[in-house]
């Protein structure tokens, strides 16, 4: 973990955990601190809402063919 933070700290970068409670998620951001700019963020936003929607569509039977 410390070798994970000096590369981090080399390259001027911190990494922030972002809890989604309403999604049950944890997501990954990578931050300049020079500025708070979020470099990338894992999952993206997007993949978070995707799943999000996936995980809701499931839920009322949208994906699940139970014909068979």
């Amino acid at each position: 973990m410390a070798e994970s933070n000096d590369w981090m700290l080399a390259r001027k970068r911190s990494i922030r955990f972002r809890i989604q409670e309403d999604m049950d998620r944890v997501q990954v951001q990578v931050v300049d601190p020079l500025n708070d700019r979020i470099i990338r963020s894992i999952p993206s936003d997007e993949m978070l809402r995707f799943s999000e929607r996936l995980r809701q569509l499931s839920g009322l039977g949208a994906l699940v063919d139970e014909s068979r």
